[in-house]
Parts: structure tokens; C-alpha cells; sequence
């Protein structure tokens, strides 16, 4: 059972009750680079074993947030919203003292993040993350 849908710019993601991610289209932010199509594949996030609570994506990027609080991004990473070097790659996210998120948002050049305590945020200021205590 599907209990999130995303699109981007060229691809679609949807998220299942099961923490499961299945994306379809084309490019980069779906974790699909070089596959296009209709038909929907599972994306795999290498290493992470625990199940999937949230998707959120913009334009050309997908994050993926883990029922442990650990966040993970693809995509082309342009302006760095994936505050990674890693286009096209799963790649974790690290957060300051390494904190647990609980929610993420995006837009077309920034993301932002947040637990109980704090707000996380980066864009396209050379991937640099800032954040605020609540």
C-alpha cells in the first residue's frame, strides 16, 4: 500500500507502508541513472537496513528519511541540495553532533530538516549546513 507520493522534474516516487521506495521515470534524483520507463523499481539504498518513514524531493533531488532518524539523498546534487558530492548516489546525510531528524522538507534549491530540538537547513551556498536550536 502506497502512503506517499513525490514527482520531480522527470521522475516519480512513491513510498509504501512498508518503508519501501519504488521510483520510475528518468534520471539522476530517482536513484535511476542511466534506466528510464514507465515501470516502477525499487529503489536500494546500500547499507540501510532500516525501513523507510518519509520521502520528500524537488526538482532533481529524493531524500529519504529511516524510522532511526538518519536521512539519505540522490540526485544530481545541482546547488547542492544534497549536501553531497555524490550525484546519482545513495549517500547519508550528516547532520551536526550527529542528530536524528524526524521531518524533511525541500524546494527547488534547498532542503531543510528538523527534530524536536532543532532545524537543519543548506542550499546552494556551497553545500554548507547551517542550523538553529529551538
Amino acid at each position: 500500500n502506497i502512503c506517499q507520493i513525490i514527482g520531480g522534474s522527470d521522475f516519480t516516487a512513491v513510498l509504501t507502508e512498508e518503508g519501501e521506495i519504488y521510483t520510475w521515470g528518468r534520471g539522476r534524483a530517482a536513484g535511476r541513472e542511466g534506466k528510464t520507463g514507465e515501470i516502477p523499481s525499487k529503489a536500494e539504498i546500500k547499507d540501510e537496513k532500516n525501513p523507510i518513514i518519509q520521502i520528500a524531493g524537488n526538482f532533481n533531488t529524493l531524500f529519504a528519511l529511516t524510522s532511526e532518524g538518519d536521512l539519505w539523498g540522490v540526485g544530481s546534487n545541482n546547488n547542492h541540495v544534497c549536501h553531497n558530492g555524490n550525484a546519482g548516489i545513495w549517500t547519508k546525510i550528516e547532520m551536526p553532533n550527529k542528530a536524528k531528524i524526524n521531518f524533511v522538507a525541500t524546494a527547488t534549491t534547498h532542503t531543510l530538516a528538523m527534530n524536536e530540538t532543532q532545524i537543519f537547513g543548506w542550499c546552494s551556498n556551497n553545500s554548507k549546513m547551517a542550523y538553529v536550536d529551538l
